[in-house]
């Protein structure tokens, strides 16, 4: 494990993500294709840098899953006073599919710490969590263009995924797995500060919908 790592410091780690690691513009990412549907499924949610972005969402019933205890109930504690915002630790495949499923289900910053095999599989599962009309996005750091600024060649280093995928093989991926059909693929550079700027990385975001 890293020694600066979400779960040995994780308000440490939250600050530097909101300064420095583009947590204003993923959470843009991670609803640009979510249409407003009343169940949220955030699978690896982590601390709760991006379920911040469902709050601005009047009814809404966000679930974040993530395997690290740790990381699990810190977000418990930043949203307590939140009660339609849960988190549990617990195994994506252990996780009972609510009556009809959930309308939207996120992959955010996680494939990229999953070699193809364990990917495919978790995306497998998360399809038949996704309601019959829902949507699942996957959005994650990409690796950098030759083209892409200096800045952002040398930011993906500080990554502590193992999995960092061209966005071709991202998309080659999730198209891949049985149970979904890929509606859009798209590649966007953020910016690491709340204000956009300097631009820091190359991400991906894919939606899919079950079949």
């Amino acid at each position: 494990m890293a020694l600066f790592h979400q779960s040995r410091f994780p308000g440490l780690w939250r600050v530097f993500q909101y300064w420095i690691g583009g947590t204003v513009d993923k959470r843009s990412l991670c609803v640009r294709h979510y249409d407003g549907r009343s169940s949220v499924l955030e699978v690896g949610c982590s601390l709760g840098n991006i379920s911040q972005a469902f709050r601005a969402y009047e009814g809404v019933r966000y679930t974040g899953v993530d395997v690290d205890r740790v990381v699990v109930e810190y977000a418990r504690r930043t949203f307590a006073s939140r009660p339609n915002f849960a988190f549990v630790c617990e195994d994506l495949a252990d996780l009972a599919r609510p009556e009809g499923g959930w309308g939207y289900v996120l992959f955010a910053g996680l494939c990229h710490h999953l070699d193809d095999a364990e990917c495919r599989r978790m995306l497998s599962v998360a399809a038949r969590l996704v309601a019959d009309e829902g949507r699942l996005c996957v959005v994650d750091p990409l690796m950098p263009r030759s083209t892409d600024p200096w800045f952002v060649r040398q930011f993906v280093k500080l990554e502590q995924g193992e999995f960092v995928r061209s966005g071709a093989a991202l998309r080659d991926l999730v198209e891949s797995v049985p149970g979904l059909e890929l509606q859009s693929a798209e590649e966007e550079l953020i910016g690491s500060s709340p204000f956009h700027w300097p631009v820091c990385a190359r991400f991906g975001v894919y939606s899919a919908r079950p079949v």
